[in-house]
């Protein structure tokens, strides 16, 4: 690598048990470097081309930590974290003890925010909390979460569990993938009344809402964190029909502050891959604009790029951003969404 180029580097999730987020994440960032090179980023007067670098970390943590560290050691001007907040937390701890920056598009868990990790993603705490305003609304008395043994799913759960709390429900925790005594199975809890959300992997959701299915049961809600994503309903067919989940975005036509609008993004997608985006590409794609952005107004120093990016306010495809001094996003919302009979999300109004 020269110095005239701008190396962009990604340890992304292509195989393994998130390789589903991690390539429509690799799609993304394409996406946006191949927009961005064909003018090239002007940086400190000059333009320069983009060369993106993406290495499969396996859904392994600790593989994507060596391939960031080889990625530095490379000479990456632009760092993008990984797909997933284990992943995501490994590589961040990585970049604060090096000094340098990374942008981090999909790792929602809320202790991966620091200093030098530029978050766009809603935090993992707030997933639910408008699923659970929409059950109170609806007369849902009793909040029963179904939750995998994963750091990030306890943040999720926490956040739910808190604020489902301070609307006056009653709140149900069942572990999945945990080891000891015997369960009661899922029709037993999901009564009339009970709103069931399901937080663990994509798998573990899609496997709990057939599961309710298949037993029959009437609970007051259904929600699931993988509800957001095309592949929820794809493999649920009709079974997916009613079921609520946090999206991190779904396409509008907001005006942007920088790069395409999501209207844009949705139609250059499309015309590449033959299929709508789910936000898991969208904020990968909004990182790669954001981070280019920085090199144009800030330059390529670390500290002066952490210093702009804790001050600038505004609009991409992905929505609104601002970040606190922790690196927590703190602009960007969370939208609800449910699965229609036509096999499609449709966004919960307010």
């Amino acid at each position: 690598m020269t110095g005239d180029v701008v190396l962009a580097g990604a340890s992304l999730s292509l195989s393994g048990s998130l390789s589903v987020q991690g390539e429509q994440a690799h799609r993304g960032l394409k996406l946006w470097a191949t927009s961005a090179g064909a003018d090239g980023i002007v940086v400190g007067g000059a333009t320069r081309p983009v060369e993106l670098v993406v290495v499969d970390d396996q859904s392994k943590p600790a593989r994507a930590r060596r391939n960031t560290e080889k990625l530095i050691e490379d000479g990456a001007e632009i760092l993008f974290g990984p797909y997933g907040s284990a992943a995501g937390r490994a590589v961040a701890s990585l970049t604060h003890e090096r000094g340098v920056l990374v942008w981090n598009h999909g790792a929602a868990a809320d202790d991966v925010a620091r200093a030098g990790v530029i978050t766009l993603p809603t935090p993992a705490s707030a997933y639910f909390v408008k699923v659970v305003e929409v059950a109170w609304a609806r007369g849902c008395t009793s909040a029963v979460l179904v939750e995998a043994d994963t750091p990030f799913t306890k943040i999720v759960a926490d956040g739910t569990s808190k604020r489902a709390s301070s609307l006056g429900m009653t709140v149900e925790r069942h572990h999945v993938g945990r080891k000891g005594g015997p369960r009661r199975p899922l029709e037993a809890v999901a009564r009339k009344g009970r709103a069931v959300l399901f937080c663990g992997s994509l798998q573990d959701d899609i496997d709990g809402v057939a599961a309710l299915r298949a037993a029959r049961s009437e609970p007051c809600l259904i929600a699931a964190l993988g509800a957001g994503v095309a592949a929820f309903g794809a493999a649920l067919g009709e079974h997916a029909v009613g079921v609520l989940g946090p999206s991190q975005w779904e396409p509008d036509a907001a005006p942007v502050d920088v790069g395409p609008t999501s209207t844009e993004a949705v139609a250059l997608y499309r015309g590449s891959y033959g299929e709508s985006p789910d936000y898991v590409a969208i904020q990968a794609w909004a990182s790669g604009v954001l981070a280019e952005y920085a090199l144009t107004r800030a330059g390529t120093d670390p500290e002066v790029i952490w210093t702009w990016a804790l001050s600038w306010r505004g609009r991409t495809l992905y929505g609104d951003f601002a970040i606190d001094g922790h690196g927590r996003q703190i602009g960007h919302q969370i939208e609800v969404v449910q699965w229609n009979d036509e096999g499609h999300r449709e966004v919960l109004a307010g």
